[in-house]
Protein backbone atom coordinates (compact mmCIF):
# COMPACT_ATOMS: atom_id res chain seq x y z
CA UNK A 1 0.00 0.00 0.00
CA UNK A 2 1.31 3.44 -0.94
CA UNK A 3 2.05 5.74 1.99
CA UNK A 4 -0.47 8.48 2.85
CA UNK A 5 2.15 11.23 2.51
CA UNK A 6 2.77 10.29 -1.13
CA UNK A 7 -0.93 10.12 -2.00
CA UNK A 8 -1.46 13.65 -0.72
CA UNK A 9 1.41 14.96 -2.86
CA UNK A 10 0.13 13.42 -6.08
CA UNK A 11 -3.63 13.83 -6.09
CA UNK A 12 -3.68 13.93 -9.91
CA UNK A 13 -2.46 10.30 -10.12
CA UNK A 14 -4.81 7.43 -9.41
CA UNK A 15 -3.63 4.60 -7.12
CA UNK A 16 -2.78 2.22 -9.98
CA UNK A 17 -0.76 4.81 -11.92
CA UNK A 18 1.03 5.89 -8.76
CA UNK A 19 2.02 2.28 -8.04
CA UNK A 20 3.28 1.93 -11.63
CA UNK A 21 5.33 5.12 -11.31
CA UNK A 22 6.93 3.85 -8.09
CA UNK A 23 7.73 0.50 -9.73
CA UNK A 24 9.29 2.26 -12.72
CA UNK A 25 11.74 4.19 -10.55
CA UNK A 26 12.46 1.22 -8.30
CA UNK A 27 10.79 2.26 -5.05
CA UNK A 28 7.57 0.22 -5.15
CA UNK A 29 8.59 -1.91 -2.17
CA UNK A 30 9.57 1.13 -0.09
CA UNK A 31 7.20 4.00 -0.97
CA UNK A 32 8.11 5.81 2.25
CA UNK A 33 11.46 6.61 0.61
CA UNK A 34 9.61 8.94 -1.76
CA UNK A 35 9.69 12.57 -0.64
CA UNK A 36 7.63 14.02 -3.50
CA UNK A 37 6.32 13.49 -7.00
CA UNK A 38 6.10 16.52 -9.29
CA UNK A 39 4.82 17.29 -12.74
CA UNK A 40 7.62 18.28 -15.11
CA UNK A 41 8.05 21.85 -16.22
CA UNK A 42 7.70 22.32 -20.00
CA UNK A 43 11.49 22.73 -20.24
CA UNK A 44 12.11 19.49 -18.31
CA UNK A 45 9.59 17.63 -20.48
CA UNK A 46 11.35 18.87 -23.62
CA UNK A 47 14.78 17.83 -22.33
CA UNK A 48 13.45 14.40 -21.38
CA UNK A 49 11.87 13.91 -24.80
CA UNK A 50 15.00 15.04 -26.68
CA UNK A 51 17.33 12.98 -24.48
CA UNK A 52 15.25 9.82 -24.92
CA UNK A 53 15.02 10.39 -28.68
CA UNK A 54 18.81 10.64 -29.09
CA UNK A 55 20.22 8.67 -26.14
CA UNK A 56 23.90 8.61 -27.11
CA UNK A 57 24.25 12.28 -28.02
CA UNK A 58 25.31 13.59 -24.61
CA UNK A 59 22.96 16.53 -25.12
CA UNK A 60 21.97 18.19 -21.85
CA UNK A 61 24.84 16.51 -19.99
CA UNK A 62 26.65 19.18 -18.01
CA UNK A 63 30.16 18.19 -16.97
CA UNK A 64 32.12 20.68 -14.90
CA UNK A 65 35.66 19.63 -14.02
CA UNK A 66 37.05 21.37 -10.95
CA UNK A 67 40.77 21.83 -10.26
CA UNK A 68 41.59 21.16 -6.62
CA UNK A 69 45.04 22.00 -5.26
CA UNK A 70 46.59 21.06 -1.91
CA UNK A 71 46.06 18.21 0.52
CA UNK A 72 42.65 16.63 0.14
CA UNK A 73 40.70 14.61 2.67
CA UNK A 74 38.89 12.14 0.41
CA UNK A 75 36.57 10.89 3.16
CA UNK A 76 35.50 14.47 3.95
CA UNK A 77 34.96 15.14 0.23
CA UNK A 78 32.75 12.04 -0.07
CA UNK A 79 30.75 13.08 2.99
CA UNK A 80 30.35 16.59 1.59
CA UNK A 81 28.78 15.11 -1.58
CA UNK A 82 26.38 13.02 0.52
CA UNK A 83 25.46 16.16 2.50
CA UNK A 84 24.80 18.16 -0.68
CA UNK A 85 22.60 15.38 -2.07
CA UNK A 86 20.71 15.17 1.23
CA UNK A 87 20.14 18.95 1.18
CA UNK A 88 18.98 19.41 -2.44
CA UNK A 89 15.92 17.31 -3.39
CA UNK A 90 16.48 17.73 -7.14
CA UNK A 91 19.72 15.74 -6.85
CA UNK A 92 17.70 12.76 -5.55
CA UNK A 93 15.34 12.75 -8.54
CA UNK A 94 14.39 10.12 -11.08
CA UNK A 95 11.88 10.49 -13.89
CA UNK A 96 9.01 8.15 -14.70
CA UNK A 97 7.81 8.37 -18.29
CA UNK A 98 6.70 4.86 -19.33
CA UNK A 99 4.05 4.19 -16.71
CA UNK A 100 1.91 7.32 -16.98
CA UNK A 101 0.48 9.58 -19.65
CA UNK A 102 2.44 12.57 -18.33
CA UNK A 103 6.08 12.14 -17.21
CA UNK A 104 6.74 12.89 -13.55
CA UNK A 105 9.74 13.64 -11.33
CA UNK A 106 10.05 11.30 -8.33
CA UNK A 107 12.18 12.65 -5.49
CA UNK A 108 13.61 10.12 -3.05
CA UNK A 109 13.77 11.10 0.60
CA UNK A 110 17.25 9.57 0.84
CA UNK A 111 19.78 8.30 -1.64
CA UNK A 112 23.07 6.49 -1.07
CA UNK A 113 25.97 8.00 -3.00
CA UNK A 114 29.58 7.01 -3.46
CA UNK A 115 32.32 9.30 -4.71
CA UNK A 116 34.30 7.46 -7.40
CA UNK A 117 38.07 7.81 -7.16
CA UNK A 118 40.75 7.37 -9.80
CA UNK A 119 44.47 7.49 -9.08
CA UNK A 120 46.71 8.62 -11.96
CA UNK A 121 49.72 9.56 -9.79
CA UNK A 122 51.93 6.80 -11.25
CA UNK A 123 51.36 7.97 -14.85
CA UNK A 124 53.45 10.52 -16.77
CA UNK A 125 51.73 13.88 -17.38
CA UNK A 126 50.84 13.10 -21.01
CA UNK A 127 49.28 9.78 -20.02
CA UNK A 128 47.35 11.49 -17.21
CA UNK A 129 45.89 13.98 -19.68
CA UNK A 130 44.93 11.22 -22.11
CA UNK A 131 43.32 9.08 -19.39
CA UNK A 132 41.41 12.07 -18.04
CA UNK A 133 40.08 12.92 -21.50
CA UNK A 134 39.04 9.28 -21.99
CA UNK A 135 37.27 9.25 -18.62
CA UNK A 136 35.37 12.46 -19.38
CA UNK A 137 34.30 11.20 -22.79
CA UNK A 138 33.15 7.88 -21.31
CA UNK A 139 31.11 9.72 -18.65
CA UNK A 140 29.36 11.84 -21.29
CA UNK A 141 28.63 8.85 -23.51
CA UNK A 142 27.33 6.75 -20.63
CA UNK A 143 24.65 9.31 -19.87
CA UNK A 144 22.00 8.55 -17.29
CA UNK A 145 19.04 6.23 -16.87
CA UNK A 146 16.18 8.64 -16.21
CA UNK A 147 14.32 6.10 -14.11
CA UNK A 148 17.22 5.68 -11.64
CA UNK A 149 18.45 8.40 -9.31
CA UNK A 150 20.81 10.11 -9.20
CA UNK A 151 21.16 11.67 -12.64
CA UNK A 152 24.67 12.69 -11.67
CA UNK A 153 27.97 11.24 -10.57
CA UNK A 154 31.22 12.58 -9.14
CA UNK A 155 34.71 11.28 -9.79
CA UNK A 156 37.81 12.47 -7.99
CA UNK A 157 40.99 12.02 -10.04
CA UNK A 158 44.34 12.22 -8.21
CA UNK A 159 47.11 13.54 -10.44
CA UNK A 160 49.57 14.09 -7.57
CA UNK A 161 49.41 14.47 -3.80
CA UNK A 162 48.65 18.17 -4.30
CA UNK A 163 46.73 18.17 -7.62
CA UNK A 164 43.26 16.71 -8.19
CA UNK A 165 40.41 17.01 -10.67
CA UNK A 166 36.77 16.53 -9.76
CA UNK A 167 34.39 15.62 -12.56
CA UNK A 168 30.69 16.19 -11.83
CA UNK A 169 28.60 15.09 -14.82
CA UNK A 170 24.87 15.63 -14.35
CA UNK A 171 21.83 15.99 -16.52
CA UNK A 172 20.50 19.50 -17.03
CA UNK A 173 16.95 18.24 -16.38
CA UNK A 174 17.73 18.43 -12.66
Amino acid sequence: RVGEHVRVAVLWLDERTLQSVLEEVGVSETPRKVAAIHRLSPLQAGMLYESLKDRGSGAYIVQPVLVLRGQLDVAAMAQAWRDVIAHFPALRSAFAYRSCAEPVQVVSSELPFELACEDYRDLPAAAQTERLEQLLLAERRRGFAFDRAPLMSATLIRLSDQDHRLSWPHHHIL
